[in-house]
């Protein structure tokens, strides 16, 4: 079930704040058959990715928390070159078994000078892994582009059932490699459109499909277009903040609605 509660401002904040990385493997089980809420909170940082545009430096990173069986992921932006006001922007999702589950909308510095942070969420998680993808755009000034810039995938969170019905989870610091990037290329179908999960390049960088494989409202899964979950004017709407924006979920024709994907109103 999709975003049901909120983490705080405050907490998100405390947490890409923390410098804590966890070593191996560590398993949490719910043996309570009930699967009642787990107070620990877990935090999985991706690696720094330092890149420059502008003639200013950037940092961004992704990371993924669990409390009990809700995940939240968050991505932020910094400027360490000074500041750049209004012009950093931060978009974070969450993959569960290599399609996307959870979206929120682009976040936008309006507030801090020197960096932005955006969040994506999603409530009673059941078996998966789940991982946290960030992506990061800056521009020089109001009037012109914005350059996007991935940021690294978190590591995974990986949920199972144990040997008598539990609910478990196992922290993992390795990343999915998705069947995209084993492959190296995308699918197409008939229309000529390419489809799939993402392919991550030997630079860090990831590309796109046209049509992301996707869990949407209701668990149904289908595939949203890249360009109505990335698209640069799907930007946190400050005066509406209950505000949710509502996609098509296709089949893989990309032309047949079978659905939607609901992205959220987010900004950390």
């Amino acid at each position: 079930m999709k975003n049901l509660n909120r983490v705080s401002t405050v907490a998100l904040a405390a947490l890409m704040c923390a410098s804590v990385l966890f070593a191996g493997e560590k398993v949490f089980a719910d043996t309570n058959s009930s699967v009642k809420m787990q107070q620990s909170r877990e935090v999985l940082f991706s690696k720094l990715k330092a890149f420059s545009y502008g003639g200013k430096t950037y940092q961004n990173q992704t990371h993924i928390s669990r409390t009990g069986w809700d995940l939240v992921t968050g991505t932020t932006t910094d400027c360490t070159s000074g500041t750049n006001l209004s012009n950093i922007g931060s978009h974070s999702a969450i993959y569960k078994n290599d399609k996307l589950l959870s979206s929120g909308s682009w976040s936008q510095n309006g507030i801090n000078p020197g960096s932005s942070g955006a969040n994506a969420w999603h409530d009673n998680a059941d078996p998966g892994t789940y991982f946290g993808r960030g992506t990061s755009r800056v521009r020089t000034s109001p009037a012109s582009s914005w350059y996007t810039v991935s940021a690294n995938q978190s590591p995974n969170i990986f949920i199972s059932y144990g040997k008598n019905g539990e609910l478990q989870v196992i922290d993992m610091e390795k990343t999915t490699v998705t069947e995209d990037t084993k492959r190296g290329y995308f699918k197409t179908n008939l229309n000529g459109e390419t489809y799939g999960t993402f392919i991550n390049k030997n630079n860090g960088e990831i590309m796109d499909p046209d049509l992301i494989e996707a869990i949407g409202d209701g668990d149904v899964e289908g595939y949203v277009r890249s360009e109505d979950v990335f698209g640069h004017d799907n930007t946190y709407d400050s005066e509406n903040p209950n505000k949710k924006i509502s996609i098509p979920l296709y089949e893989v024709d990309g032309a047949t609605v079978i659905g939607e994907f609901t992205i959220d109103n987010a900004q950390m």
